[in-house]
């Protein structure tokens, strides 16, 4: 089963490959005679891979995978998520390792105070109860920790971060379970919201969510997919954001 995707230049040759994980696996995807290609995969993890994102955060012209990692606490009640930074050089090589005693939501890449640099934002909570949303940069391939800021009302779970760049910056696109759709622009050690979207309650839980520029001008738009629990039917949304 494949739990998340994402594409990166992996290997520096100017190409970006398709990198896909699921449970404690990653694979290496790319395109070639008119289809798609398993070109490697390894099983790495002593957990379950959850959410995966890739940009090239030191420089050195190779993207860099970021897998949230999850596992069961010793209590067998709570679960612990590590943050693992992997390269590729013909097989795929830990470089660096965050703990966090939290379950993770999503993950999500970008340079979103537009220094040039990569930025890391995850989404921390429990089972039912999160919003908790961390900013990482790197010191080379390493995360640390910026700061975190409270984004939802009643501490709703983040399970959906998007960027897209916007004016030199990276807009970070931030989803909860209800359906509200926030744009966030950061500004030294907080969020500042551009814009907020409030999908109609009876389009139930928010179940994806990408930030992109369709139409080639001015803003933005905001592309998730809605279900209610129980139904065997769902919507896809386009909202189009002109202007901030």
């Amino acid at each position: 089963m494949v739990n998340d995707v994402s594409v990166g230049d992996v290997d520096g040759d100017g190409r970006a490959e398709i990198i896909a994980i699921g449970d404690f696996r990653i694979y290496i995807l790319d395109y070639a005679a008119s289809r798609l290609n398993v070109r490697y995969w390894v099983a790495l993890a002593e957990g379950h891979f959850r959410k995966v994102d890739s940009a090239d955060v030191d420089g050195d012209g190779r993207a860099e995978v970021i897998i949230a990692e999850r596992s069961a606490q010793a209590d067998g009640e709570s679960t612990a998520t590590a943050i693992r930074v992997f390269g590729f050089a013909g097989d795929f090589q830990q470089l660096a390792v965050l703990a966090l005693n939290a379950d993770v939501g999503d993950l999500c890449l970008g340079d979103f105070d537009g220094d040039g640099q990569i930025e890391m934002a995850v989404e921390q909570g429990g089972e039912e109860m999160g919003g908790l949303l961390g900013v990482y940069g790197f010191a080379g391939v390493q995360p640390y920790a910026r700061f975190a800021r409270e984004i939802t009302d009643q501490r709703q779970r983040i399970l959906n971060l998007s960027a897209q760049r916007l004016d030199a910056v990276d807009v970070l696109g931030v989803g909860d379970v209800r359906g509200q759709v926030r744009l966030l622009r950061l500004q030294g050690t907080d969020f500042n919201l551009i814009d907020q979207v409030e999908l109609p309650h009876t389009s139930g839980f928010l179940h994806g969510l990408h930030l992109t520029r369709l139409f080639g001008r001015q803003g933005l738009q905001i592309i998730c997919a809605t279900a209610a629990p129980g139904m065997d039917f769902g919507n896809v949304w386009m909202i189009d954001r002109i202007g901030f």
